[in-house]
Protein backbone atom coordinates (compact mmCIF):
# COMPACT_ATOMS: atom_id res chain seq x y z
CA UNK A 1 0.00 0.00 0.00
CA UNK A 2 1.18 3.52 -0.67
CA UNK A 3 1.96 5.75 2.26
CA UNK A 4 -0.71 8.35 2.88
CA UNK A 5 0.19 11.86 3.96
CA UNK A 6 -2.98 13.32 5.41
CA UNK A 7 -3.40 16.61 7.25
CA UNK A 8 -6.38 16.04 9.51
CA UNK A 9 -7.70 17.89 12.50
CA UNK A 10 -7.43 14.76 14.67
CA UNK A 11 -6.79 10.98 14.46
CA UNK A 12 -10.41 10.45 15.52
CA UNK A 13 -11.62 12.02 12.29
CA UNK A 14 -9.36 9.72 10.26
CA UNK A 15 -10.70 6.67 12.07
CA UNK A 16 -14.24 7.78 11.36
CA UNK A 17 -13.55 8.20 7.67
CA UNK A 18 -11.78 4.85 7.40
CA UNK A 19 -14.56 3.11 9.30
CA UNK A 20 -17.06 4.47 6.83
CA UNK A 21 -14.85 3.27 3.94
CA UNK A 22 -14.91 6.75 2.47
CA UNK A 23 -11.17 6.67 1.85
CA UNK A 24 -10.86 3.03 1.02
CA UNK A 25 -8.17 2.68 3.66
CA UNK A 26 -7.51 -0.18 6.04
CA UNK A 27 -5.34 -0.89 9.05
CA UNK A 28 -2.38 -1.87 6.85
CA UNK A 29 -1.96 1.71 5.60
CA UNK A 30 0.90 3.72 7.09
CA UNK A 31 -0.50 7.09 8.02
CA UNK A 32 1.50 10.24 8.60
CA UNK A 33 -0.68 12.86 10.24
CA UNK A 34 0.04 16.57 9.99
CA UNK A 35 -0.74 17.06 13.66
CA UNK A 36 2.19 17.59 16.01
CA UNK A 37 3.61 19.77 18.71
CA UNK A 38 4.76 23.21 17.64
CA UNK A 39 7.79 24.59 19.43
CA UNK A 40 8.41 28.20 20.33
CA UNK A 41 12.09 28.71 21.09
CA UNK A 42 12.49 32.38 22.00
CA UNK A 43 10.87 35.81 22.03
CA UNK A 44 12.76 38.94 21.13
CA UNK A 45 12.28 41.02 23.15
CA UNK A 46 10.67 39.16 26.05
CA UNK A 47 8.98 42.32 27.32
CA UNK A 48 7.33 45.17 25.46
CA UNK A 49 4.60 47.77 25.44
CA UNK A 50 1.23 47.29 23.81
CA UNK A 51 1.62 48.06 20.10
CA UNK A 52 5.30 47.12 19.87
CA UNK A 53 6.51 44.32 17.60
CA UNK A 54 7.87 40.99 18.82
CA UNK A 55 9.72 38.25 16.91
CA UNK A 56 9.25 34.63 17.92
CA UNK A 57 11.42 31.79 16.65
CA UNK A 58 10.38 28.16 16.58
CA UNK A 59 9.15 25.38 14.31
CA UNK A 60 7.34 24.14 12.37
CA UNK A 61 5.70 27.34 11.17
CA UNK A 62 3.26 27.56 8.30
CA UNK A 63 1.54 30.55 6.70
CA UNK A 64 0.03 33.65 8.27
CA UNK A 65 -3.49 32.74 7.16
CA UNK A 66 -3.61 29.62 9.33
CA UNK A 67 -1.51 30.92 12.23
CA UNK A 68 -2.69 32.57 15.43
CA UNK A 69 -0.54 34.07 18.17
CA UNK A 70 -2.00 34.82 21.58
CA UNK A 71 -0.54 37.05 24.27
CA UNK A 72 -2.41 35.88 27.31
CA UNK A 73 -6.03 35.72 26.16
CA UNK A 74 -5.68 38.43 23.51
CA UNK A 75 -4.97 37.55 19.88
CA UNK A 76 -2.05 39.38 18.33
CA UNK A 77 -1.82 40.74 14.80
CA UNK A 78 0.75 38.86 12.73
CA UNK A 79 2.80 41.03 10.39
CA UNK A 80 4.87 38.32 8.71
CA UNK A 81 6.21 34.78 8.90
CA UNK A 82 9.66 34.14 7.47
CA UNK A 83 11.71 30.99 6.86
CA UNK A 84 15.40 31.54 6.18
CA UNK A 85 17.83 28.84 5.06
CA UNK A 86 15.06 26.26 4.89
CA UNK A 87 15.20 25.16 1.23
CA UNK A 88 17.64 22.29 1.80
CA UNK A 89 15.64 21.14 4.81
CA UNK A 90 12.38 21.22 2.86
CA UNK A 91 13.90 19.26 -0.03
CA UNK A 92 15.28 16.65 2.34
CA UNK A 93 11.96 16.24 4.13
CA UNK A 94 10.25 15.76 0.80
CA UNK A 95 12.81 13.21 -0.39
CA UNK A 96 12.55 11.26 2.87
CA UNK A 97 8.72 11.41 2.81
CA UNK A 98 8.78 13.25 6.12
CA UNK A 99 6.31 15.91 7.11
CA UNK A 100 7.11 19.09 8.99
CA UNK A 101 6.06 17.25 12.13
CA UNK A 102 8.28 14.21 11.79
CA UNK A 103 11.56 13.70 13.59
CA UNK A 104 13.37 13.01 10.35
CA UNK A 105 16.88 11.91 11.33
CA UNK A 106 18.44 12.09 7.83
CA UNK A 107 17.44 15.77 7.65
CA UNK A 108 18.34 16.91 11.16
CA UNK A 109 21.62 18.50 10.13
CA UNK A 110 20.08 20.39 7.21
CA UNK A 111 17.05 21.49 9.16
CA UNK A 112 19.25 22.83 11.93
CA UNK A 113 20.10 25.72 9.61
CA UNK A 114 16.45 26.58 9.04
CA UNK A 115 15.32 29.64 11.01
CA UNK A 116 11.58 30.20 11.21
CA UNK A 117 10.28 33.47 12.61
CA UNK A 118 6.87 34.98 13.20
CA UNK A 119 6.56 38.72 13.83
CA UNK A 120 3.53 40.02 15.69
CA UNK A 121 2.29 43.12 17.49
CA UNK A 122 1.51 43.07 21.20
CA UNK A 123 -2.29 43.41 21.49
CA UNK A 124 -4.22 45.39 24.09
CA UNK A 125 -3.47 43.67 27.34
CA UNK A 126 -3.19 44.65 30.98
CA UNK A 127 0.41 45.22 32.08
CA UNK A 128 2.07 42.33 33.84
CA UNK A 129 3.43 38.82 33.37
CA UNK A 130 1.71 36.56 30.85
CA UNK A 131 2.56 33.92 28.22
CA UNK A 132 2.71 33.72 24.43
CA UNK A 133 1.34 30.73 22.49
CA UNK A 134 1.18 29.96 18.78
CA UNK A 135 -1.39 27.87 16.94
CA UNK A 136 -1.24 26.62 13.35
CA UNK A 137 -2.37 23.64 11.33
CA UNK A 138 0.29 21.48 12.98
CA UNK A 139 -1.03 22.10 16.48
CA UNK A 140 -0.43 24.24 19.56
CA UNK A 141 2.93 25.44 20.78
CA UNK A 142 4.42 25.53 24.23
CA UNK A 143 3.99 28.73 26.23
CA UNK A 144 6.81 31.26 26.58
CA UNK A 145 6.91 33.79 29.41
CA UNK A 146 6.33 37.39 28.38
CA UNK A 147 5.82 40.69 30.18
CA UNK A 148 3.52 43.43 28.98
CA UNK A 149 5.06 46.67 30.16
CA UNK A 150 3.08 49.50 31.69
CA UNK A 151 3.12 52.68 29.61
CA UNK A 152 5.43 55.36 31.02
CA UNK A 153 3.84 58.21 32.91
CA UNK A 154 4.16 61.71 31.53
CA UNK A 155 6.82 63.16 33.80
CA UNK A 156 7.79 65.96 31.45
CA UNK A 157 8.18 69.37 33.11
CA UNK A 158 5.27 71.74 33.13
CA UNK A 159 5.58 75.05 31.30
CA UNK A 160 7.80 77.01 33.68
CA UNK A 161 8.81 79.63 31.17
CA UNK A 162 9.28 83.07 32.73
CA UNK A 163 6.37 85.43 32.90
CA UNK A 164 6.68 88.90 31.38
CA UNK A 165 8.75 90.65 34.05
CA UNK A 166 9.77 93.58 31.86
CA UNK A 167 9.66 96.99 33.59
CA UNK A 168 6.39 98.80 33.71
CA UNK A 169 6.16 102.32 32.19
CA UNK A 170 7.57 104.45 35.01
CA UNK A 171 8.10 107.55 32.89
CA UNK A 172 7.13 110.82 34.71
CA UNK A 173 3.58 111.95 34.44
CA UNK A 174 2.89 115.53 33.13
CA UNK A 175 3.14 117.50 36.40
CA UNK A 176 4.09 120.85 34.86
CA UNK A 177 1.45 123.50 35.55
CA UNK A 178 1.16 126.73 33.53
CA UNK A 179 3.66 128.95 35.36
CA UNK A 180 3.70 131.66 32.74
CA UNK A 181 3.11 135.21 34.18
CA UNK A 182 -0.46 136.14 34.77
CA UNK A 183 -1.90 139.19 32.92
CA UNK A 184 -0.59 142.08 35.12
CA UNK A 185 -1.03 144.83 32.59
CA UNK A 186 -2.02 148.18 34.26
CA UNK A 187 -5.63 149.03 34.50
CA UNK A 188 -6.96 152.34 33.14
CA UNK A 189 -5.78 154.77 35.90
CA UNK A 190 -6.23 158.04 34.05
CA UNK A 191 -8.06 160.68 36.05
CA UNK A 192 -11.75 160.98 35.38
CA UNK A 193 -13.07 163.94 33.33
CA UNK A 194 -13.71 166.59 36.03
CA UNK A 195 -14.12 169.62 33.86
CA UNK A 196 -17.56 171.22 34.27
CA UNK A 197 -19.51 172.50 31.33
CA UNK A 198 -19.05 176.31 31.63
CA UNK A 199 -20.42 177.24 28.30
CA UNK A 200 -22.80 180.28 28.47
CA UNK A 201 -25.97 180.02 26.64
CA UNK A 202 -26.70 183.24 24.67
Amino acid sequence: MSRLHLRLASPALLALLCGASLLGCDTTDSLSLGVCDVSLHALEPAEALVGEQISATGRPFTDAYDTAVYVGSARATISEITREGCDACDDCLEDQLCTGCDDCDPCDLLCGDCIETVAFTVPNQDPGDTVVRLFNRHGESNALDFEVLAPPQDTGPTDTGPTDTGPTDTGPTDTASDTGPSDTGSSDSSSPDTASDTAVIQ
